[in-house]
């Protein structure tokens, strides 16, 4: 089994979620979105609607670098919410959003 960082963010081919259909499959990269390694694992976990507690636990990190992680993750994204966070990637990952160099800072 591939760990959070190898595997990176993805949907699989023909999965649904809720009333949508992906067909291919993305993956979320280091880079991509112009997050770093931890800030990728942080978002996965968010993904998977686990709590900050949990993430920072399951990181073996503190709540506080968590935190961090989670605001850095808010202004590279350009959101202000968990959720915003969350449907960025969605949409990234379903290819609705396409990164280009200006954009991934």
């Amino acid at each position: 089994m591939s760990s959070p960082l190898t595997a990176g963010l993805q949907i699989q081919k023909d999965r649904r979620i809720g009333k949508y259909h992906f067909k291919e499959r993305r993956t979320l990269k280091t880079g991509d979105l112009g997050l770093s390694d931890r800030e990728l694992q942080t978002l996965q976990h968010i993904l998977d609607e686990r709590p900050l507690r949990l993430i920072a636990e399951q990181m073996g990190l503190s709540l506080h670098t968590i935190d961090t992680f989670k605001r850095r993750l808010f202004e590279k994204l350009g959101v202000s919410t968990l959720a915003g966070a969350a449907a960025i990637a969605s949409a990234y990952l379903s290819g609705a959003i396409l990164m280009t160099d200006d954009t991934a800072t």
